[in-house]
């Protein structure tokens, strides 16, 4: 079991260039990745899609990379001759023409828009690329390491909330008959209360009974919890991503106790129903976290 929540970080430094790729992973019912990476490496933004991809299948992952160059010189500027000297022919002519100052300066002039060409260090896009793969295997090996240890974490947290499932189920299976016991104690104490020595029909009572009997009984849903227990544990000890059919088992699960608690004709089941609600649903806040 692997969770969908985790931090992995990896480095590469090579010749003067430093690449630091940085992953975090929340819980998605999807696999989300999110990449914010330096102009220079769009081009392996792709290529980092397809190797997340290959290791993770859900999760929303925040890709960071920071490159740093020590060895690279410094981007360099240069003065846009022909756009200078076409501002300046502009402003001698409305100086001339019109009479006003010509009070450009230097500080001015570099201000002017595209009066300046900026010109970036090229990279080789090769190099690069070996910078973000052996960064990037280093992140994901971290990342994984972190997932499989809070895996291992939600594993025992929801391996003992299916025990106390289970237990309730249980209480619930010992409530059940005493259910159809009580009522017809309270129901034939009822009748003598109104009807007092006179004779009841006891085939309508029985029947009353009866009706009774299959309208509160519990029984199918008890057999299907039993067996989504039995599937959710087998299923918490299987690799892979397992996420989706545990979220899907623990609705069923919450299903067959809404039907139980509809059902229940008395406060002890009634209170063994919500606590059984209340473990189901503490095992669905943590399945929302496992991939």
């Amino acid at each position: 079991m692997n969770s969908m929540t985790g931090y992995g970080r990896g480095e590469c430094l090579q010749l003067g260039k430093k690449l630091t790729v940085e992953l975090r992973s929340v819980n998605h019912r999807f696999l989300d990745l999110s990449i914010k990476i330096p102009r220079h490496f769009l081009f392996a933004e792709d290529f980092i899609r397809k190797t997340l991809g290959k290791h993770f299948l859900r999760g929303h992952i925040d890709v960071y990379l920071n490159f740093e160059d020590t060895m690279a010189e410094s981007a360099s500027l240069s003065l846009n001759l022909p756009v200078v000297n076409a501002y300046m022919n502009m402003a001698k002519e409305l100086s001339s023409q019109y009479g006003v100052e010509q009070d450009l300066t230097a500080y001015s002039i570099l201000k002017l828009p595209d009066a300046v060409s900026r010109v970036s260090p090229t990279f080789d896009e090769a190099e690069l690329l070996s910078l973000v793969e052996n960064a990037l295997s280093d992140a994901i090996c971290g990342l994984e390491e972190a997932r499989k240890v809070e895996g291992a974490q939600l594993f025992t947290d929801i391996d003992n909330k299916i025990s106390a499932i289970e237990v309730l189920v249980g209480k619930a299976e010992e409530i059940a008959p005493q259910v159809v016991v009580d009522y017809k104690e309270r129901l034939a104490k009822r009748m003598k209360e109104a009807l007092g020595d006179v004779a009841y029909d006891e085939a309508r009572f029985l029947n009353e009974i009866a009706f009774f009997t299959d309208k509160a009984c519990i029984d199918e849903e008890l057999t299907r919890m039993k067996s989504h227990i039995s599937t959710a544990r087998n299923t918490i000890k299987m690799a892979g991503s397992i996420g989706k059919n545990l979220d899907c088992i623990v609705q069923e699960m919450n299903r067959e106790a809404n039907t139980m608690g509809s059902k229940a004709n008395c406060s002890s089941l009634q209170n063994v129903v919500i606590a059984l609600k209340t473990e189901i649903e503490k095992v669905r806040e943590q399945v929302q976290n496992i991939e």
